[in-house]
């Protein structure tokens, strides 16, 4: 008996939901500066998994692209993810990870890559439970200002 697969269709609004709720959640981690810029931040995690960088490498009028790494044990490769912000539309979306780029919205499966399906999606949702994962258990400059903007030293 031949049975046919069902072809994966994009959820546009889940995407587009994951892209907004990181880019509130990284408005949330990032400082910045007397412009509106964003500024490279750096997130102490507790125990051994280190520190997490957001580096910002390119600006734009109304696009930024932040670097995120996190060095990892020797016998794990170290993260990387480039996530691109949109700021007018506020929305961020991850557009490199690991080193591998361009990842389209659905594929064929299996592929030669060996991508799934809602590889994008997966992406999207790995740096929205990251991003929590900073929010809630990492410490940050940003935590050391007061509302004033004076340093503090609680």
């Amino acid at each position: 008996m031949w049975i046919r697969r069902r072809r994966y269709k994009v959820d546009l609004f889940a995407l587009l939901a994951e892209c907004d709720a990181n880019y509130v959640r990284l408005c949330k981690i990032l400082l910045r500066d007397v412009d509106g810029a964003w500024m490279d931040q750096e997130i102490s995690l507790d125990g051994e998994q280190g520190n997490v960088r957001f580096l910002v490498t390119e600006m734009n009028r109304y696009t930024d692209v932040i670097t995120i790494e996190q060095e990892m044990p020797d016998d794990v490769a170290d993260l990387c993810i480039r996530v691109r912000v949109y700021h007018d539309v506020r929305s961020a979306e991850v557009i490199n990870y690991q080193h591998q780029h361009r990842f389209e919205p659905r594929y064929d499966y299996p592929n030669e890559k060996m991508r799934m399906p809602d590889e994008k999606l997966q992406l999207n949702k790995f740096l929205s439970e990251f991003l929590s994962f900073c929010l809630a258990n990492g410490i940050s400059t940003a935590e050391l200002f007061d509302e004033a903007g004076a340093f503090t030293t609680n």
